[in-house]
């Protein structure tokens, strides 16, 4: 993938776009980003990497994403954008056919909005009404034989990154830090929405919507997600046995951890602890 840390015109790499999309329209390239618009089958990708940042906008289907650094799925459905920042391992899964538009970022044009990358660079989403509908408009431009469509497009991709700078100021609430360390020092037991709720000091529908809008994934999934997560390293780092680990994780019982291991790792945790040990040897 081409590196997209200079501000010379670019050719848009996404590797989607290459392993598993079928363009909708020509490629654009402009002086700090490039832009596609894509339809994807539902399937899932390979795991890879995006040297730069990137904006996805889903107009159709559900578009699911995962970090291999955070083992966390977010489902980003129709009407929501995600921010990715450089260098994200990750893969992605599609239901029903999807309808995107995929843009890389050079750096220079990320830096120019630091609010939205971060003193440390972290994933964003956001609906597109938190960006006034500059998605919408997008769409239309890219689609658009206007002899002036470039300027307009990159007069969006610009405002849409000044107004979800905007949308993503300020640090995470006291309520979401209460409810995620709560999470933390308390992954064995069996967490319910009431006792975060009491942790967080807010009410449940607050807990449900702000936990979403704030972290991408519903506390439930979040919860699971910690889990494998706790899990995926004691079969790494220890040889107790994998009931044991289920139960330190917060599991029913072996098969529970199964279950959700496999749906977010790919594999059962017997064959994630043999991968370990071979990359190992």
């Amino acid at each position: 993938m081409t590196d997209l840390s200079n501000t010379a015109s670019v050719p848009l790499r996404h590797a989607l776009a290459m392993i598993w999309c079928s363009s909708l329209g020509e490629r654009q390239e402009f002086t700090e980003f490039a832009i596609a618009r894509m339809k994807v089958p539902s399937s899932q990708s390979p795991p890879h990497l995006h040297v730069s940042a990137s904006v996805v906008l889903v107009y159709r289907g559900v578009w699911c994403d995962v970090a291999s650094q955070e083992s966390l799925e977010r489902r980003i459905e129709a009407g929501h954008l995600l921010f990715r920042p450089a260098a994200t391992h990750h893969w992605n899964r599609v239901e029903d056919t999807a309808e995107i538009i995929a843009i890389e970022l050079a750096l220079s044009l990320v830096q120019a909005y630091c609010p939205l990358y971060g003193n440390v660079a972290r994933t964003i989403e956001l609906p597109f009404e938190a960006v006034d509908g500059v998605p919408e408009r997008l769409r239309d431009a890219v689609n658009s034989g206007d002899p002036v469509r470039h300027m307009l497009i990159d007069g969006l991709v610009r405002q849409m990154l000044a107004l979800g700078a905007r949308a993503t100021e300020g640090s995470s609430p006291a309520w979401l830090r209460r409810v995620l360390q709560h999470i933390d020092e308390h992954l064995s037991d069996a967490l319910t929405l009431e006792e975060l709720g009491v942790a967080a000091e807010v009410s449940l529908s607050r807990l449900t919507h702000g936990f979403r809008a704030a972290i991408g994934v519903s506390p439930g999934a979040y919860i699971r997600e910690r889990r494998v997560r706790f899990a995926a390293r004691q079969l790494r780092k220890t040889d107790l046995p994998i009931r044991d680990i289920a139960l330190a994780a917060g599991f029913c019982d072996q098969a529970h951890l199964t279950r959700s291991f496999k749906a977010l790792r790919g594999m059962t945790p017997a064959e994630y602890r043999r991968q370990a040990v071979q990359t190992v040897h």
